[in-house]
């Protein structure tokens, strides 16, 4: 419909079908993919450890090291 309002030089049609679209568009992510991605959230954190409290930089970097499992490097913060 788009495509045919274009050849025509239909403004009217062309404008009342793009704002038709965004509207379908913006209605399924609000009535689908955000229902998906709560529901993917909540599986995933109740598979996943809990991340270690982070209060610094030098605590987000031993944090690091500790969840790969590798040995603290000497000159830690």
């Amino acid at each position: 419909m788009i495509s045919a309002a274009t050849d025509a030089k239909n403004f009217n049609l062309l404008l009342a079908s793009t704002i038709a679209l965004a509207a379908v568009v913006v209605t399924t992510n609000r009535l689908l993919w955000r229902r998906l991605y709560r529901l993917a959230e909540v599986a995933s954190s109740s598979k996943a450890k809990s991340a270690p409290v982070l209060d610094s930089p030098c605590s987000e970097a031993r944090g690091y090291w500790e969840l790969q499992g590798l040995p603290l490097p000497i000159a830690t913060c």
